[in-house]
């Protein structure tokens, strides 16, 4: 039964491969395991080793510096105004 699983998350883990940008899908492919560590945490109850610092802190740390330079980088989009609507005309 593990192994139907096993497939169908390496079918879609293909597909998103082939759907996403290639900036994007590898974004996320370090996104993946902090989710994971946070779910572990929180909801599995899984305790936290001094090991896992020198991993997940890095990780978090270079997410968080792509995320602003991304956000540094975003040009500024000019507001435009609402347009006009006549109410004289029908």
């Amino acid at each position: 039964m593990a192994c139907r699983y096993t497939n169908a998350g390496f079918a879609l883990y293909l597909t998103a491969s082939r759907v996403l940008p290639f900036s994007l899908f590898g974004v996320l492919s370090y996104v993946e395991p902090v989710l994971l560590v946070l779910v572990s945490l929180t909801f599995l109850g899984e305790p936290w080793q001094s090991a896992d610092t020198f991993v997940y802190v890095p990780i978090c740390a270079g997410l968080v510096l792509l995320a602003l330079e991304s956000a540094a980088k975003q040009p500024a989009v000019p507001k435009q105004p609402a347009p006009q609507v006549d109410s004289a005309h029908p």
